[in-house]
């Protein structure tokens, strides 16, 4: 997640002491970062397979807040060398 500004990431660990669960939005749109309070801590040491936490997420809707970010940064994701390398050029 090269592209998420500091202040994001901060802002997330402050809506951590509020909430359970944090998804970072800008315009609407989900993004990354994801806050998970310690509460999930067992459930995300248990996960396994590709999904990631998208299950602790999918079965915690009342527990999850949106968190509004100006970071657009935060809906890019770079996964392989190849979408590194896209990114970087188009800078």
């Amino acid at each position: 997640m090269p592209t998420i500004k500091t202040s994001t990431y901060q802002s997330v660990q402050q809506a951590l002491k509020q909430h359970q669960l944090i998804v970072a939005s800008h315009n609407g749109n989900k993004g990354k970062p994801v806050g998970f309070s310690a509460h999930f801590y067992k459930q995300l040491t248990q996960l396994q397979g590709d999904q990631g936490a998208r299950s602790i997420l999918r079965n915690n809707p009342n527990q999850t807040f949106m968190l509004n970010c100006n970071d657009p940064g935060i809906l890019i994701d770079v996964d392989t060398p190849e979408q590194l390398e896209k990114l970087k050029s188009q800078n």
